[in-house]
């Protein structure tokens, strides 16, 4: 970095209060009021070394980036002015240092480039109302946060909020139609809750008192940045524009200011069940003839592409989903009460009996072998219990790190055993047999990716598996990549087997527990986890506003 020497140093010519949000007696403060902002030597050669002493420091790069750098207590930092590439603690430093970025100028489009000189246009930091929060706020650092979610049947955030609008604002018209996808699936609800909330909570120290039970008034002034689907949906502690004038770009778009130890935002909850309103409707004003052409389709279907003993946990899955839609299609175009009934008398009675062709009937029968020779590993690679990392991988892939795409070493889980939770919830609302005999088996690729419980994922008797592997949720998505290392990150890879996945939990977690609840009323334990049904449906909610936002 270079430094420059008209700013490093200089002292605020007029000092706000302590509770204003220009920080600069909050600075003062943290220096203990001796040691102004930052005090500067040189050696007096052109060349020579700089040695700063301070709790505030300002560093400019070559490209006209600037950086603010905080310290809990004062620091004497050596600047290497002939080689222009290091700036190094006097003596080893032991307390917090937090480093800000100011970030450049952005154009009409959100983005912060250099110009042809390679430098950034520089930002007005006197004048900054971005900068002064910074200054602000520096004091205020998290050190671990918390997740936390409640159910209700009506949206507790200002009436009827317009989804729409709110994820518009966040990420622009493009995606006008998402609010409204979701709140229509949130209009008529299988069961009583239709709403979620996500919360939030941070623990936090001050540069000031390291004590987490300090009654130090600005704790609860943590500033942060909020994602666009976050934003979209929060009502309090975001600043607007002329509270924060900084732009924080990242991969997911324009990031957004936000003050407080608590965020929480809301979410409606999909309804859709096996079929939507759109489906149901369709059947019931269905033409004979069209419903006859495709029954003939899904017969000729039905001997195509069956699952294979043999494949590996990916394909297996993959063929097992698509035998059981193919045989779900058949069951619901030969139901001779289906012009009748409306979705939710359906939903009620999944288990009528109703005349079936022969052929979706011996699909159904197809199916329940290749479910059921799975579930008691009757399949060539076989899925075992990792006690070590807490789940269901395949001996194929515990032996190899590339078999069956990486499942030894939990790559990929849900987009695995996503496909296999659909299959399982098709079989068991046909056959209350199933449900009885293998529900544990189902269970346990459940937990594998939708566990509830466990939240810090540790590892006791009492939890076999950590809290939903792969959902991120502050990322509000999941990533897949297990436990191989990359080094650009993690991967979505596909969101759309993403959401397949919480659907397919989901649907299991209906037929199991029922519409809302995950009480085994056999056994007096919530097997279910916490939320049972409406937990699987708040992940399938996060899945589908993270692809529908970033993808």
């Amino acid at each position: 970095p270079t430094i420059n020497k008209a700013q490093v140093g200089a002292v605020p010519q007029a000092v706000a209060g302590k509770n204003d949000t220009d920080g600069r007696q909050r600075l003062l403060d943290i220096a203990g009021g001796a040691w102004g902002v930052c005090s500067m030597k040189s050696g007096g050669e052109p060349q020579a070394d700089v040695t700063l002493t301070g709790v505030q420091f300002l560093f400019q790069t070559q490209e006209n980036l600037t950086w603010l750098v905080f310290a809990s207590s004062p620091i004497t930092l050596i600047y290497d002015a002939a080689g222009k590439r290091t700036v190094k603690a006097s003596q080893p430093f032991t307390g917090v240092l937090r480093f800000a970025l100011v970030p450049p100028p952005t154009d009409d489009n959100g983005v912060a480039t250099a110009g042809s000189s390679g430098f950034h246009e520089s930002v007005q930091l006197s004048a900054s109302s971005g900068v002064k929060r910074l200054i602000y706020h520096a004091s205020i650092y998290p050190v671990s946060a918390h997740v936390a979610w409640e159910f209700q049947k009506e949206t507790t955030v200002g009436g009827k909020i317009n989804l729409n609008q709110a994820l518009s604002s966040a990420v622009g018209n493009g995606i006008s139609s998402i609010g409204s996808t979701i709140g229509t699936i949130a209009g008529g609800s299988t069961g009583s809750n239709k709403y979620a909330t996500v919360k939030f909570e941070y623990d936090i120290l001050s540069m000031t008192d390291t004590s987490q039970k300090s009654t130090d008034p600005l704790k609860s002034q943590l500033l942060m940045l909020a994602l666009p689907h976050h934003a979209g949906q929060m009502t309090t502690g975001l600043l607007k524009g002329d509270q924060f004038d900084l732009d924080y770009q990242c991969i997911k778009g324009m990031m957004q200011p936000v003050v407080g130890d608590s965020w929480e935002y809301e979410e409606a909850l999909p309804t859709l069940g096996f079929d939507d309103d759109e489906t149901l409707h369709s059947l019931s004003t269905m033409d004979d003839a069209v419903r006859n052409s495709i029954l003939n389709q899904v017969k000729k279907d039905l001997a195509r592409v069956l699952p294979a003993f043999d494949e590996n946990v990916y394909g297996f899955g993959k063929q097992t989903a698509r035998l059981a839609q193919l045989v779900h299609i058949g069951h619901m175009l030969s139901m001779p009460s289906a012009r009748e009934r409306s979705k939710k008398e359906e939903d009620k009675d999944t288990k009528a009996n109703h005349p079936v062709p022969g052929f979706v009937e011996d699909g159904l029968d197809s199916l329940r072998k290749y479910v059921c020779t799975f579930l008691r590993n009757g399949q060539k690679d076989k899925l075992l219990f990792d006690s070590k990392f807490g789940g269901m991988v395949t001996k194929d892939g515990l032996e190899d790190t590339q078999a069956d795409f990486g499942n030894g070493r939990f790559n990929d889980h849900h987009f695995h055993y996503g496909y296999l939770l659909y299959a399982s919830a098709i079989l068991a609302k046909y056959d209350a047999h199933f449900l009885h005999d293998y529900a544990p088996y189902v269970d346990s690729l459940l937990f594998d990716v939708a566990y509830s419980y466990n939240s810090e994922s540790g590892i006791s008797d009492d939890n076999f598996f950590p809290f939903t592997r792969h959902m991120n949720w502050f990322d509000g998505h999941s990533f897949a990549s297990g436990l191989f290392p990359y080094g650009n990150g993690k991967s979505q890879e596909s969101s759309s087997e993403a959401v397949n996945c919480y659907y397919g939990a989901y649907l299991w977690s209906k037929v199991r527990f029922g519409d809302s609840g995950g009480i085994d009323s056999s056994s007096g334990n919530n097997i279910g986890g916490k939320g049972g049904t409406d937990f699987a449906r708040l992940l399938l909610a996060m899945e589908l506003r993270g692809a529908r936002t970033y993808w």
